[in-house]
């Protein structure tokens, strides 16, 4: 399966006229990270040796979340960007732990894309170490990163952060971004998606991806809200439900993971994993909407499940609400935040920028 799976990457690479270089980032759902973790590293190695790709590889980020299809052991994300040399972009790959990449840099026009992956505590790797205390390196690490790059928090845009055993250790990482994000000063709160999903290896209990924006003409960031559900920070979470990035060329809207909530920040429909489906696309829809753009806009989604077996239902109901079956979408098992939560979605949507002439996407 894992060969199989950096296979179809390979081919959709080729089809798309792009190369294994152009990859920026990689993530990984597995079904067990310590057992299968091996194996799709040997497969991910032979794709790029096999174009002469040198270390470091693109950054990657592995996570203990079975794929939703049955059967299925693993899964994969790739973002990938072709680089248009007309305009001097270049993409940078910075070494990281072990010998996979952490950070990935592309430059253009005098703005600078940071992707980093897999941000952890080095030290629980060789010590054991409880959870604030990896948090908080997690954070320091990140904010470490960004600092040799020229930038720092207030320039990041989304987190993705994975968080083993989330209904013990959601409270902490909440008091640990509280107090981080304090300290540096940030208003302006990026967005998130905090979610159940063991690192690689199982001994860290929590790991980071982030992508931040520096510089560039015309580059603005904005929080995204909606009038159907509150903002985090009200309950204690600090982060904001999505985020606006635009520049001459292009807008992406990245939306928080969101779930079934209110206005008051309550639960709705608590025990009904089909409702709660319906009423969260009503939350991503009014928070799309407010932006000028649709589930059509769509180009990336995952989709955390707490029961696997609501993944056929899932996919109908997703359907029905009007994000399309050819939007790439990884459906996986993952406990959500809230012991009630039964399904939480990210989405990624892009709309062309304020100077852009002609804006496609090619769906298959």
């Amino acid at each position: 399966q894992a060969r199989s799976m950096y296979e179809a990457l390979r081919q959709v690479l080729e089809r798309e006229g792009s190369g294994r270089a152009h990859v920026l980032r990689e993530r990984v759902f597995l079904s067990g990270v310590d057992a299968l973790f091996p194996a799709v590293e040997t497969a991910r190695q032979e794709l790029y040796a096999s174009a002469g790709v040198a270390h470091p590889l693109p950054p990657i980020s592995v996570v203990d979340q079975s794929p939703g299809r049955p059967g299925q052991l693993c899964s994969l994300q790739a973002q990938v960007r072709i680089a248009d040399e007309r305009s001097g972009s270049g993409i940078v790959t910075h070494q990281g732990r072990a010998h996979y990449g952490t950070t990935r840099v592309i430059e253009r026009d005098g703005l600078t894309e940071i992707y980093i992956a897999s941000c952890v505590d080095e030290a629980a790797l060789t010590t054991p170490r409880g959870f604030a205390d990896q948090a908080r390196a997690m954070f320091d690490g990140a904010a470490t990163l960004l600092k040799r790059l020229g930038a720092d928090f207030h320039d990041v845009a989304r987190t993705w952060i994975f968080v083993d055993d989330i209904d013990t250790n959601y409270g902490m990482l909440n008091e640990v971004r509280t107090r981080f994000f304090r300290e540096q000063g940030l208003q302006r709160l990026p967005a998130s998606t905090g979610i159940q999903g063991t690192p690689y290896p199982s001994r860290l209990l929590c790991c980071m991806d982030l992508v931040a924006y520096r510089g560039g003409p015309g580059l603005e960031m904005e929080p995204m809200c909606a009038e159907t559900l509150n903002e985090a920070p009200v309950y204690g979470s600090m982060f904001s439900r999505g985020m606006r990035l635009s520049t001459s060329d292009y807008t992406m809207l990245y939306v928080s993971g969101t779930a079934s909530i209110d206005t008051e920040g309550r639960t709705v429909h608590v025990g009904d994993s089909a409702r709660q489906t319906r009423r969260m696309f009503v939350n991503i829809r009014n928070l799309l909407t407010a932006q000028g753009a649709t589930l059509h806009d769509v180009v990336s989604a995952t989709s955390y499940l707490k029961d696997p077996g609501f993944y056929q239902e899932f996919r109908r109901i997703a359907r029905d609400e009007g994000l399309l079956d050819s939007t790439p979408n990884n459906i996986v098992h993952g406990p959500v935040c809230r012991p009630d939560w039964l399904v939480e979605v990210e989405v990624t949507a892009a709309l062309p920028g304020r100077g852009a002439q002609t804006f496609k996407t090619r769906r298959e």
